[in-house]
């Protein structure tokens, strides 16, 4: 039965998204990345497309049934750790918040490993304890991920859109932090730059203003002016709202980028986090690994990290391919490059 999917995606340095037939997603390389993907038994609605409805900024938002897949990169094995600046004044308003929320929808608020119910609490997210199964981790098995235990609540606070203005090569938003981030050096201010570069192809760029980072030196396409005429529709948040941003294919309104409803935009020195909800779980590439064409989503995780191994399953081998390719449920396909 074909499926759908949602991706959090963790990222060092700017993020870049090209979206081409079609969705290229392009973002600076990093050292270090996990995939993760986690299964989804919610129930579907009876239409041919099988979607549910979720609600967001006082809209009601079509959103495709899906695995997760979160993707984390980190540098140097950063120790991430609490400290004032650090410490989170926001909290559930209500249980609501968190009961609300399907074991299958849960977005990880401690993505580090060492989860404590006070850990959490403190970054303002919910701790709700699942049985998880324990296995022999020396024989060379690698445990499933399983639901976390400590999840963002509806309507977690992260960066507020300030204003929104057209450009010639698109659209442009600028972005303010509004509650302190569980992770240090977190930059508060940020613009999204996003370029209609061709009729298939849209271009995303999350970066600091203020400091110019390092980018992969690749030649990628280069534009001068929006095309008015695309085969994608973009949608962003509204001034004094939580920023979130989709992109729907106008034949079918499939969403290929939807970030509302998922967890928050995290933009840190070292640490980049932003999730999605992808329409399809057909999901290929992300290499390189040893395994089927095809990824197995339920609850397994892959590594891209150049590693000089023998081929084996389940682990990270000579190159990394920042890559995928997702067929939607009609056939169609989008592509991401990042």
């Amino acid at each position: 039965m074909a499926e759908s999917s949602r991706i959090t995606i963790l990222v060092l340095l700017s993020l870049i998204v090209i979206v081409t037939v079609l969705l290229w997603f392009n973002a600076v390389l990093v050292p270090y990345v996990k995939v993760f993907f986690y299964p989804c038994n919610s129930t579907r609605d009876s239409s041919a497309q099988q979607v549910y409805r979720v609600s967001g900024n006082q809209e009601q938002h079509e959103v495709y049934e899906a695995e997760i897949v979160e993707t984390f990169y980190i540098v140097n094995d950063i120790k991430l750790e609490e400290n004032k600046q650090n410490r989170i004044n926001q909290r559930p308003k209500n249980n609501a918040q968190c009961i609300n929320i399907r074991n299958e929808d849960r977005f990880d608020c401690d993505p580090e490993g060492a989860i404590t119910q006070s850990n959490c609490e403190k970054r303002g997210c919910c701790w709700r304890p699942v049985l998880r199964l324990t296995v022999n981790q020396s024989a060379g098995i690698v445990p499933p991920l399983n639901v976390p235990w400590c999840y963002y609540p509806s309507n977690y606070e992260g960066y507020k859109v300030n204003k929104v203005y057209n450009t010639k090569l698109g659209l442009n938003a600028d972005l303010t932090r509004t509650t302190p981030s569980p992770y240090p050096e977190a930059i508060k201010d940020l613009t999204v730059e996003i370029r209609y570069e061709t009729q298939s192809r849209l271009r995303i760029k999350i970066y600091d203003p203020a400091t110019v980072r390092y980018e992969v030196p690749l030649n990628t396409p280069d534009v001068s002016q929006a095309v008015n005429d695309t085969l994608y529709t973009v949608s962003i948040s509204k001034p004094t709202e939580t920023f979130s941003v989709s992109v729907i294919r106008k034949d079918n309104s499939v969403a290929l980028i939807n970030t509302t409803g998922a967890s928050p935009l995290t933009f840190c020195n070292q640490f980049i986090e932003l999730s999605s909800f992808l329409p399809s779980s057909f999901i290929y590439g992300l290499g390189e690994h040893r395994g089927p064409l095809l990824h197995n989503v339920n609850w397994t995780r892959y590594t891209m990290w150049n590693k000089d191994n023998p081929p084996h399953e389940k682990a990270n081998l000579y190159g990394s391919h920042p890559f995928y390719l997702v067929m939607e449920n009609d056939g169609k396909v989008m592509v991401y490059f990042y």
